[in-house]
């Protein structure tokens, strides 16, 4: 099955203009609108991916709900635990094994795609729409929606940093790198996926900083920063349990490290860089939403 054909990069930008703010979520149920839940109170490219994604596969006005109370699209990134009984889940995961919502509330929603592996497995005795839904993180198919055009390398080596991570002396020592660029996650999916596009490799201590690269093949590798990513490994190895970097762990860690050897260290990201590609029918992820929307 094929997704729409390619727009521009304006085109894009303009279908943020979906999102809704409206007084409350009864004052929008309608089946014109498709209601949907992600984390959504700071700009950051893998959370805003959901409305890039969802207005352009489907054609309804997209509805950021609020409550949960009426059924949505539960979306991109690591929100189970934001789950009601009216969820319609679709490629979402936890965001560790121990913050998860109640166990009535996991039997109740509806599963039609989930991150990976470890996600599935905390919930396959609960519910027995784990065991047979498709399995990745919906962020692997914006080169599907989106081909940026006029791209050229520019630089050797994009540093992505989490934002949790952006006050790390490392980004400041690669900022002053010639080379070197620094990539924020606080702008539009677009504007970013270009930016990587312009560099050789990816060093990522952001998840979508990693998926959005495999997706568009740039080779690269996760940094570890600090101590300050929620749920530690889990959403990582999640996500690689639908790759061909199946377990992957091992990562450049620079916890503890001394900044002035930046140099030397990004010799050790390009030789460590790699491209995880999706084992599964990617098809199958763009169906799940199709039947997923058309239940709400």
């Amino acid at each position: 099955m094929k997704l729409k054909s390619f727009f521009n990069l304006a085109g894009a930008i303009g279908k943020l203009s979906y999102l809704h703010h409206l007084g409350n979520d009864l004052s929008v149920s309608t089946k014109s609108n498709l209601h949907v839940r992600y984390y959504n109170k700071t700009p950051n490219v893998g959370d805003d991916l959901n409305l890039l994604l969802m207005s352009t596969i489907q054609s309804r006005c997209v509805y950021v709900q609020k409550s949960g109370i009426l059924p949505h699209v539960l979306g991109i990134g690591s929100i189970l635990h934001f789950a009601t009984k009216k969820s319609h889940v679709w490629g979402s995961g936890f965001i560790s094994d121990s913050q998860k919502p109640s166990d009535r509330v996991l039997s109740a929603m509806k599963i039609f795609a989930l991150r990976g592996e470890h996600t599935k497995e905390l919930l396959v005795s609960l519910n027995p729409d784990a065991l047979r839904c498709p399995l990745g993180d919906p962020g692997i198919l914006m080169p599907e929606i989106y081909s940026p055009t006029n791209i050229s390398k520019k630089y050797r080596l994009g540093i992505v940093p989490h934002v949790a991570d952006c006050g790390s002396p490392w980004v400041s020592a690669f900022e002053k790198m010639e080379d070197v660029r620094i990539i924020k996650l606080d702008q539009n999916p677009l504007l970013f996926i270009n930016k990587i596009s312009e560099c050789d490799y990816i060093a990522s201590s952001s998840l979508h900083g990693l998926i959005l690269s495999d997706a568009y093949s740039i080779p690269n590798t996760r940094l570890r920063l600090s101590n300050k990513i929620l749920g530690g490994d889990f959403k990582f190895l999640d996500y690689y349990s639908t790759t061909s970097g199946l377990g992957r762990v091992t990562s450049v860690d620079l916890r503890d490290k001394d900044c002035r050897r930046a140099c030397d260290v990004a010799k050790q990201i390009i030789d460590s860089a790699i491209i995880s590609s999706y084992l599964y029918d990617r098809s199958q992820l763009l169906s799940a939403l199709l039947s997923a929307c058309d239940l709400i």
